[in-house]
């Protein structure tokens, strides 16, 4: 796995985590589990949203790019 995939997959668990931190703030507060399963789109979004931002979203997308690097010079050899 190169630098890129594990910097990505660190930052997914981050969210994740931040998720659960979320779900687990609104369970304490007396919000049903069923209403937070409908939620569960946008309060992932928002995580993310809050989380990556600004340079740091133009650094994960550099490392996404490097990441499928591979996959896109075989793609391109491929089609020519």
């Amino acid at each position: 796995m190169i630098f890129a995939e594990v910097v990505l997959l660190g930052v997914q668990q981050f969210v994740g985590v931040m998720y659960g931190v979320v779900v687990r703030f609104y369970l304490a507060a007396g919000i049903h589990y069923q209403i937070l399963e409908g939620m569960k789109e946008d309060l992932i979004e928002t995580v993310t949203s809050l989380t990556i931002d600004g340079a740091f979203s133009d650094l994960l997308l550099s490392l996404c790019r490097l990441s499928t690097r591979q996959d896109e010079l075989d793609l391109n050899l491929k089609f020519e």
